[in-house]
Order: structure tokens, then sequence, then C-alpha cells
């Protein structure tokens, strides 16, 4: 479902932006929907998902660069192996047709389980760009907060020179429960 829309939503603001002059914008989009005690996820271009779950950090999603497609499709690796060559809106380049995007079922998308205790991060390249995967991991890990994490994520990358947008989302589930009447907010 958030895969389709993301797909359809890619359309119709591409029309709008073409009737309003050349389509040439494109953005990264990485999505997470929370429902009850999972996460159902999609991704396009170069913004990440990464969990942090019992002390390790893993990277949920992968950057659509020339190396992940060529990969993909069996290709030889082509030259600038990590440009990146598809965002949302603008859609494809060089994968072909400009006018789509391409998100590849299991690959793109996905879902998992929810654990108390868990961590997650919505981050642009400005964000990972200059921070390391340890680094990445020690801001989310000792933070109280998901909004002290996000802070201290984002003044990190801009400390470390980022030069790029500088985008963190956090966040912590604190518990999980399955009583329907109980408070919604399980989530900081």
């Amino acid at each position: 479902t958030l895969r389709t829309f993301v797909l359809k939503a890619h359309t119709r603001l591409r029309d709008l932006a073409r009737d309003r002059g050349a389509a040439n914008m494109g953005t990264t989009l990485t999505c997470a929907w929370i429902l009850e005690d999972s996460v159902y996820w999609v991704h396009v271009g170069d913004s990440r998902l990464y969990l942090l779950r019992d002390g390790a950090l893993s990277l949920v999603t992968r950057d659509h660069t020339r190396r992940e497609f060529a990969a993909r499709d069996g290709r030889p690796q082509p030259p600038q192996p990590n440009a990146l060559v598809q965002n949302f809106i603008f859609g494809s380049r060089g994968l072909g047709d400009d006018a789509m995007v391409r998100i590849d079922v299991g690959r793109d998308n996905g879902s998992f389980a929810l654990r108390a205790g868990d961590r997650m991060l919505l981050a642009s390249d400005g964000v990972f760009g200059p921070l390391t995967h340890d680094q990445l991991r020690g801001g989310l890990q000792s933070a109280v907060s998901a909004t002290a994490a996000a802070t201290t994520l984002a003044g990190g990358a801009m400390q470390a020179g980022g030069d790029d947008n500088v985008t963190a989302l956090v966040l912590f589930v604190r518990h999980l429960t399955t009583d329907q009447s109980a408070d919604w907010r399980l989530y900081d």
C-alpha cells in the first residue's frame, strides 16, 4: 500500500510540476508508517532509515546509486558508481524513463516488528554523510529522548562540516501494548 501510494504521489506531483514548467526538481524520500507494533517503510534516493536495536545499528534502506542498481541488475559497475541515480518527483537519472521511479519490492520497501527499546533514525545525507556509523549509533544510544538524539546528530553533522540538507527524525519506542484502551502515545 505504501509503495503504491508513493508511486501514485510521484506521478501526481511530477505532473503538477511539469504543468508549471520543467519537471527537473527532485528530493529523496524515506517514509516509515507505524501501525500498531510494526513499521512499514518505503524508500527512494539516498535518505536512509536506520534501526538501533540491542545496541546494534542497522541500515534498513539501500542508497539508489549507480553501484546499487548495477548490482541488482547484474550489470558491470558504471563510472562514478556512488552517484545518485533517482529521486522522488524527478524520477530516474540514467535508469530509463525519467517519469518513473523504481521501487523494487522487498528492497526499497518492507516492514519489521517493533520492540520496546528500539530507536529509529530517518536521515538525509547531510546527517549520515559527515558522521561515521559509530557516531550515528552513539548519538542514538546515549540520548535521553528522541528530540535530544535528533538535535545531537544534526548538530554533530553541521560541526563535522556537513554542507548538505541536514534532516534527522528520531523515534524511541518506549513500550508496546496490545491493550486498545491504552494511551496511544507509545513512542517519543
